[in-house]
């Protein structure tokens, strides 16, 4: 969910990315388990000509399978940088196709949103700022995205009064 930084320099920051259950560790077990599913029930038809169709089509698909989770992991996933110092807060988010987007607006002006039920998504977290609301964590549950708007709340708090100093 959240790495966060909290750094001698007034500066702070999180990084928020998906949840991912499965240990990248665990692949080769997987694709091991997947395979002896795959080939058991073909067994009986080996050597013939329905058996080595039935084979590359089992093949096919894990290879499918394991490329695609290998995609998912891979260093272009979606993850979004807060950074607030205490002048200003910008967000870069890459998203899963390698895009970049960036943010940042004054601290003195942002504004922290979430919109609990009624939305399309629950506890909808949102910045507001420099003229435009942008959403953050979208990928996050429910939960997460309190705690996140908290963690924010906190750290711009700090930034004010750093400002102020």
């Amino acid at each position: 969910m959240a790495n966060e930084l909290d750094t001698e320099d007034n500066f702070y920051e999180m990084t928020l990315w998906p949840h991912r259950s499965f240990k990248v560790d665990n692949v080769k077990f997987l694709l091991g388990f997947i395979s002896f599913g795959l080939i058991l029930p073909i067994l009986p038809f080996l050597g013939s000509i329905v058996g080595t169709f039935i084979l590359m089509f089992s093949i096919f698909t894990l290879a499918l399978f394991g490329s695609l989770f290998i995609k998912s992991y891979s260093a272009e996933t979606i993850k979004e940088i807060v950074k607030i110092s205490p002048r200003e807060i910008s967000i870069t988010r890459f998203g899963a196709n390698g895009e970049k987007k960036f943010w940042k607006a004054n601290n003195y002006w942002v504004k922290v949103n979430l919109y609990p039920n009624g939305q399309i998504v629950e506890n909808y977290l949102t910045l507001v700022g420099n003229n435009r609301e942008v959403e953050l964590g979208a990928y996050l549950s429910p939960n997460e995205r309190v705690q996140v708007r908290e963690k924010i709340e906190n750290a711009l708090v700090k930034a004010r009064l750093q400002e102020k100093i």
